[in-house]
């Protein structure tokens, strides 16, 4: 497995969005400072690590689950400077916000929530921690929805269990 499960963390991290770019920003009507769009960037990596973990745990037993996302985190760490834009961030505490997140996103689902409530409720953390203005939060929640690689995820997951 760890051949296999390095494979797959690297299949399921090639999906995930990088730094959020002024330009990109702009594309959306965002007006961000730096620090704004590296908190955007890091909510988007929530809900692909969110995504990730509930598309391997779909295919996969649990302690396989565990490795993979061992090692998908790893690749986050290793990419957090340079590729993700967030030099400067506390990975430690991006980490354990990240499970939280994970667990107030896995709670929507548990109550029949569908994928956009979960990503409504990313946009509202960001206006409700001052990160985007309340009017600029459907500019917010479009770009988190187009931004998020739920489609791509699943592709990654279905090539995973056809070669199986």
């Amino acid at each position: 497995m760890p051949d296999s499960q390095t494979r797959i963390a690297g299949a399921l991290y090639a999906v995930f969005p990088r730094a959020v770019s002024p330009a990109t920003l702009a594309e959306y009507g965002i007006d961000a400072n730096p620090a704004q769009a590296q908190r955007l960037t890091r909510e988007l990596l929530s809900l692909s690590l969110f995504w990730a973990r509930g598309a391997v745990e779909v295919v996969l037993p649990p302690k396989d689950v565990a490795r993979i996302l061992d090692t998908l985190r790893a690749r986050v760490a290793e990419s957090w400077d340079v590729e993700l834009g967030l030099a400067g961030q506390d990975r430690t505490a991006y980490f354990a916000e990240q499970e939280e997140r994970g667990r107030t996103y896995q709670a929507i689902i548990k109550k029949g929530g569908e994928p956009i409530a979960v990503v409504s409720e990313a946009a509202a953390l960001l206006v409700h921690e001052g990160v985007v203005r309340p009017e600029d939060r459907g500019k917010v929640l479009a770009l988190l929805t187009d931004l998020t690689p739920v489609d791509e995820l699943g592709e990654v997951i279905q090539e995973i269990e056809e070669g199986s």
